[in-house]
This record gives C-alpha cells, sequence and structure tokens, in this order.
C-alpha cells in the first residue's frame, strides 16, 4: 500500500486508487500521514478539523471517520491508542518519508552524479503540490510549506550539483524558468549568475544580477543578500574560483580531509555562497585552519580515530539571575564530568574543554549563545538550556547545524513530541534529531496520574476539574487515560474568581460520590479555594490528585499551596512530578567531596550527558571521522534508538523523538508534621511509567 502526500493525496492498492471519501474524512487521514507510526490525540485532531469551536457532534463525527478509513485500509492500518489514533505505515510506504530518505541519500552521497541521481529520484515522487486537494485547509499549512522548503532545497541542491559537474548550458535554462516561478529565492538567481558565466555569457550574468536587485527592491524593499552581491563581484573581476575545475586525479587521503575542512575557491565550487543550508555561514578562519591542520596530520599517521585534538562542549544554563540556583549545579556536574574524562587520558589524544556561556533564562541570549556554539568548528555538543522557553530559540539554530543537544531539565512536549509542533521547531531538518532530554515531558504526568488514581488510591470514579487555563494541559488528558483504563470521570471548569462550591456538589451524592477529586491548575488559580471548600464541605476524607504546579513549598514559605491551605486541610493532596532516575551513590559523593554541597537530580542529568557525549565519541572513533563530521557523526550516533549509554543515572537511552526511555515520575502526599509542623511535601513513591507518551 502506497500513501501519498506529494502531490493530491492518494492511497494506492494494488495499482489502484482508493476512494477517500470526503473532505473531512480525507483531512483526517492526512493528518495521520503526516504524523505516521505516531499517536494523534483525539482532542487535537478535532482542533485541527474544526478550529476554535467544534461542533458538539465531533467527537462522535471523527469517530466516524476513523472507521470508515479504518474498514477501507485495514483495521491494523489505523489504530486506536490512548489518546488517539495511529497510523501503523513502513518507510517505504510514504512518499514524503521517501523523499526524505531519498534526500539524506543524496547529502550523504560518494559523488555529485549519485547525489544528482538520488535527488532526481526524490523529485520525482512529486505529483504537484502537497496535498493540494486540501490546501485550503489552515491547519495543513504548516506541513504543506515545510515539503515544498524541502521540495525547493532539493531543486537548489541538483541544480548545483549540476553545475559543478559541468552541465552548465543545460541548467540556464532550468534556472531561468525557476527564478521566474520563484523570483525571491535568492540561490535560484546565484546558481543562474553562476551558469552564465561559466557559459561564457558574463554580460548576461551581470544582467541577471540586476534583474534579481530589481525584483528584491521593488517586492520587498531590501538588497540582495551578501552571497548574491559577492558572486556579482566576482563576476565583475572574473574571479578564477568561478571557473569550472579540471578534473583531479583521487586526493590522498589528507588532502582529501583538508579539503573537507577547507573549502574554498579551491575546490572549484561557488565559493561563501551558503552552499549548505544546515551550516552557518559565519566560521572562523583561524579555527577552521587550525581543525584542518590537526585532521592532516591524524590522517597522516593512518590511526583509526577521532582527530587528536581538543575538542569543545558548549555549555548553556542560567548563571545569574533567578534563575541561578537552576543553572549552578548542573554547570559544577558538567565540570566534574570532564575534568573525570581528561584526567582518565581522554580519547587516544583527545580531550575536553567547556565553553560555559549565560542564558539567564532569556530566550535571546540563548539564541545568541546556540549561534557562537554552532560557529565554533571545535564545538561537537552542547549541554543545555535548561528551561524550556530558551531551548525553543535554541533548536532551530543547533538542529540546521546538526549540533547535538543534551538538556538535563527542559520539559516542553513540543521540543521533542512532533504532534506538539516538534517538527515547527525543528523545521530545517525536521528528520535529523538533535535535542536530546533526560527529564520527561510534562505530559508524562497525565499518564502517571491517572495509573496512580485507578491503581494506588482504587478510584473508579474522578470529578475532573480545570482552571480554565493552563491547567487543561493535564486534565485533558489525565481525563482521557483515567477512561483508557476503565475509570469514570466528571468533567466541571473553575472560572476565575467563581466559588467552588458548586463543582463540588457531586461529592455529596450518597449513592455514588467521586473517589477522587482531579484539579489541573495552579496554587492561585484555584488550589487552594478547591481545597478548602473541600474542608467546609467536610469532604477533606476524599483525596485531591494534582501536578507539580502545587509543588512551591513547605508549609513555612509564605504564599505556597500549604500555608495557604493550611497543614490539616491540604493532608490528603497528591501532586506528582516529571523527574530522573536516582543517580548513584558515587556520583553523589563525588559532587558533594568537590564542591561541598549535595547535587539536586539535574546535576545528576548533567554529569550523565557528558558521559553520553563521550560515550558517542568513542562508538564513532573506529570509523576514522573527519574533523569536519565529528559534529554530525555524534549526533547520528546518540540517535540511534537501538543505543544505551552507562551514566550515572543508570543506562540510558532515547527514542526516535530524542526523549529518555525511562520516565519516571515522583509522586507526593502530604505529612501535617513536617517542616516544623507547619506541612510538607514528602515522596509517597516513584515510578518509571516509560517509554514516553
Amino acid at each position: 500500500m502506497e500513501f501519498r502526500i506529494l502531490g493530491p493525496l492518494e492511497v494506492i492498492d494494488r495499482g489502484a486508487a482508493l476512494a477517500l471519501g470526503g473532505p473531512r474524512q480525507r483531512l483526517v487521514l492526512a493528518f495521520l500521514i503526516l504524523e505516521a507510526n505516531r499517536v494523534v490525540s483525539t482532542d487535537r485532531l478535532i482542533d485541527q478539523i474544526w478550529g476554535d469551536e467544534p461542533p458538539d457532534g465531533a467527537r462522535q463525527a471523527l469517530f466516524s471517520y476513523v472507521s470508515r478509513l479504518r474498514k477501507l485500509l485495514g483495521a491494523g492500518r489505523i489504530q486506536a491508542r490512548p489518546p488517539g489514533y495511529i497510523l501503523v505505515a513502513g518507510r517505504d510506504e510514504i512518499d514524503a518519508l521517501r523523499f526524505a530518505d531519498l534526500l539524506d541519500g543524496a547529502n550523504r552521497a560518494p559523488d555529485r552524479e549519485t547525489a544528482v541521481a538520488r535527488l532526481t529520484e526524490a523529485l520525482g515522487l512529486w505529483r504537484g503540490g502537497a496535498l493540494s486537494d486540501l490546501v485550503d485547509y489552515d491547519a495543513l499549512r504548516p506541513a504543506i510549506t515545510r515539503l515544498e522548503e524541502q521540495r525547493l532545497s532539493a531543486l537548489e541542491d541538483r541544480t548545483e550539483a549540476e553545475i559543478d559537474l559541468g552541465r552548465h548550458r543545460e541548467s540556464v535554462p532550468v534556472l531561468e524558468g525557476l527564478t521566474q516561478e520563484y523570483p525571491l529565492r535568492e540561490r535560484f538567481w546565484t546558481l543562474l549568475i553562476l551558469a552564465l558565466y561559466r557559459s561564457g555569457r558574463q554580460g548576461d550574468a551581470l544582467a541577471a544580477f540586476h534583474r534579481a536587485r530589481t525584483t528584491l527592491v521593488e517586492e520587498l524593499g531590501i538588497d540582495p543578500s551578501p552571497e548574491l552581491r559577492r558572486v556579482h563581484e566576482q563576476v565583475l573581476q572574473q574571479d578564477p574560483a568561478l571557473d569550472l575545475p579540471a578534473k583531479q586525479p583521487p586526493a590522498a587521503p589528507a588532502e582529501a580531509i583538508q579539503a573537507d575542512a577547507a573549502p574554498g575557491p579551491a575546490t572549484g565550487e561557488i565559493p561563501k555562497v551558503a552552499r549548505d543550508r544546515r551550516r552557518p555561514a559565519l566560521i572562523g578562519a583561524a579555527a577552521m585552519g587550525l581543525v584542518a591542520i590537526l585532521a592532516v596530520i591524524w590522517m597522516a599517521q593512518g590511526k583509526q580515530t577521532l582527530p587528536p585534538m581538543v575538542w569543545t562542549i558548549g555549555v548553556d544554563l542560567p548563571l545569574s539571575g533567578p534563575g541561578a540556583d537552576l543553572g549552578e549545579p548542573v554547570r559544577n556536574a558538567v565540570q566534574l564530568a570532564v575534568d573525570d574524562f581528561n584526567a582518565s587520558g581522554g580519547l587516544d589524544g583527545s580531550t575536553l574543554a567547556l565553553e560555559i556561556l549565560d542564558d539567564a533564562q532569556d530566550p535571546g541570549q540563548g539564541a545568541e549563545n546556540a549561534e557562537a556554539f554552532v560557529n565554533d568548528p571545535t564545538t561537537i555538543a552542547m549541554v543545555g538550556p535548561w528551561g524550556s522557553a530558551v531551548a525553543f530559540s535554541a533548536i532551530p539554530i543547533t538542529n540546521q547545524a546538526g549540533l547535538l543537544e543534551c538538556s538535563p531539565a527542559a520539559t516542553h512536549p513540543g521540543l521533542t513530541k512532533p504532534r506538539d509542533g516538534a517538527l515547527d521547531v525543528r523545521s530545517v531538518r525536521p528528520e535529523a534529531i538533535n535535542f536530546f532530554r533526560m527529564a520527561p515531558a510534562d505530559d508524562i504526568q497525565a499518564v502517571a496520574l491517572a495509573s496512580f488514581a485507578y491503581h494506588n488510591l482504587a478510584a473508579r470514579f474522578a470529578l475532573v476539574i480545570d482552571d480554565t487555563g493552563v491547567g487543561r494541559v493535564i486534565a485533558d488528558p489525565f481525563e482521557d487515560e483515567f477512561q483508557a483504563l476503565g475509570g469514570t470521570t466528571l468533567r466541571r471548569a473553575l472560572n476565575p474568581n467563581a466559588d467552588p462550591r458548586a463543582l463540588l456538589a457531586p461529592l455529596a451524592d450518597e449513592l455514588n460520590p467521586p473517589d477522587v477529586v482531579f484539579f489541573g491548575g495552579e496554587t492561585d488559580t484555584g488550589g487552594v479555594a478547591l481545597r478548602r471548600a473541600m474542608a467546609d464541605a467536610g469532604r477533606l476524607a476524599t483525596p485531591l490528585l494534582t501536578w507539580d504546579f502545587l509543588l512551591d513549598g513547605s508549609g513555612s514559605d509564605s504564599g505556597s499551596y500549604l500555608e495557604q491551605t493550611g497543614a490539616e486541610a491540604a493532608v490528603g493532596s497528591y501532586a506528582a512530578h516529571a523527574s530522573l532516575p536516582d543517580p548513584k551513590a558515587s556520583f553523589i559523593d563525588a559532587y558533594r567531596e568537590e564542591f561541598g554541597t549535595e547535587p539536586d537530580e539535574y546535576a545528576a542529568a548533567g554529569y550523565a550527558c557528558v558521559e553520553i557525549i563521550t560515550a558517542a565519541m568513542r562508538g564513532i572513533a573506529s570509523s576514522g571521522p573527519s574533523a569536519t563530521v565529528v559534529r554530525e557523526r555524534l549526533r547520528e550516533y546518540v540517535a540511534n534508538p537501538e543505543q544505551r549509554f552507562e551514566t550515572v543515572l543508570g543506562s540510558v537511552g532515547f527514542d526516535a523523538n530524542g526523549d529518555a526511555l525511562r520516565q519516571f515520575v515522583t509522586f507526593y502526599r502530604v505529612e501535617a508534621s513536617a517542616a516544623d509542623g507547619t506541612g510538607d511535601w514528602v515522596i509517597f513513591k516513584k515510578q518509571d511509567f516509560g517509554p514516553a507518551p
């Protein structure tokens, strides 16, 4: 069976196109194909199909669409998996995934002829605009735009390779058409100018530049980019670097590495015209030259290992302002791990250094730090950021450059999970997973809390209340998970400044009262008011279950849930926290001895990140990678879901999205006698709920 979205939506079975039904049913299938082999929640499908105001019967209508599709495709193709549905298909059955695989194969091709062949095969999969029969649906626009960008990039890559192979004359009419169709894509203009110049048409090349400049000024009010202006200057100067190079005999290994390390006019390729969109254009010449020199020495020695040099790990953490107490323990642990690696002798002459930058929990500063890391060719990996907001600003930069990021703590689901928007974050290279996190995403709490209520509290009927704001992020999936386990729910919303007592009326039902009250919200958006209302109604025996937004301190901390509620009234409250495995005692002892204080759980994760990076260095060493590809090889090694790394947190592996396979959640209960009788949260249990949902 073939699932085709690189053109009108089609499903081909045994050579025949299937009748896929009406627009909304086709839309459901399109979203499932785009997220193939990943669960798409029911709520997300409803939101994407009907928008912000779905009709009352939306859930039932969705069920009908899915049922018809399952009957059409076979029940094994679309499966119901909480909290939604999943389309099961091989990569070779989906044209968009075959396209991506062919692009990856072109990037890895040993020569340009092979790259051209693979790019041509990839582009041959397109039958028109992506999902052209559903283009009017706004919810599909991000995916359509992403696919179209990949197609145009592939066209650019193929045309450039054709020109480098000496087919500049044949490329001119193709590029004339492409610049007409896509007049604002400067790379097409750059390639047209080069093709014309190599065809002996210097005047036409200059005229093409002037056409490009006029178009950009009139359409956008901007001047041509530095790259386009640079190739224009080179044409004016008849720069020999633009000439087609003579064919050279195969280079010796050392020469090949130096060519890899320091591309430029001598290679005969387009100089300084941003050939590789996955690498930043700004690379320090001195640092790059050093990498090249060391690579030559290494290759001359003929040893199959990493080029022996001082490699850098970038560290991005909050080290000033209110977040400093979060970043400092991780920084200490990372330094300890690097010191331990170097003290052990490093790896065949390679050692590690740290470049530690403070993001002060500012996304803009985090983006600048990421730029600094990717622009240093000796930086092969990054630890951090600590927080999700900074991670959202850093990932687009590091993903484009293929720089591995290992975060101890960033927990927003959208950083890794396509259903929550991760493909938009890494839109330049969506299939290149480079962000890996040690801590579970926040959405694991819904799975854990539902299990805790059903199994540990023996609840079968839950009153689910949300604060109409951020709390719905946890209340919705909790309700779905609890129902999937076999429980029933009653849903209520606590509006701002509303009296919660009316919402608690079901607790007075003598025949069938709820076994547990679940609250999705914060201390000051209803947590305190709800528990006080339960106390006033004499219902403190009913457990209150919630997430870590209420874990805001003991009863001695002003403004905390426990301080405002009172220790006695708070007893019977349970909260979950997405957490990490317990660190090994040897790490705790070493950290305590070095820094004179106890490490927090994220410090151990920082140390483990360095252990993963160094293990990956050892893993790729035997292939003898050149200095210029170490960064990408490290990323690929860690991204392999089959890999396992022994760390101070035990065995660590990552799934296909970059989430840790082990997903620990710690449950807390209130102990009234703790904190000198003011009450505090104490650990009730800790459990692994992996793999990630």
